[in-house]
């Protein structure tokens, strides 16, 4: 499991106690999270992909390619619009302002 901060600790020895006591065969390593990562959630992630936002600085590529395609099929990109496949293809997205109608892609 990985840990970022003093509560994400608390809250996984708790689940690794439970897991314990389910099935004592159950071990639980905990993981000290990169300092460039510790303060960044998987929720901040997503929200910022659910408005268009890029997160190519956020996590690796190949992981910002999926969430783009994953808010491309599922929300189209909060805008209704699909983002082209050459976007997802070079996993860069621009963020939308209100009057445009198709994202481009950034070089």
């Amino acid at each position: 499991r990985g840990l970022r901060v003093l509560t994400d600790f608390e809250m996984e020895l708790q689940m690794a106690h439970t897991n314990k006591t389910l099935l004592g065969e159950i071990e639980t390593v905990f993981l000290a999270t990169s300092n460039e990562y510790s303060f960044l959630s998987s929720s901040v992630v997503k929200e910022i992909a659910k408005f268009g936002g890029s997160v190519d600085h956020l996590v690796p590529k190949h992981v910002a390619l999926d969430i783009y395609k994953c808010y491309a099929s599922r929300n189209q990109l909060a805008s209704n619009q699909k983002a082209p496949d050459a976007a997802l293809s070079t996993n860069q997205l621009s963020i939308q302002q209100p009057s445009e109608t198709t994202p481009e892609p950034q070089e």
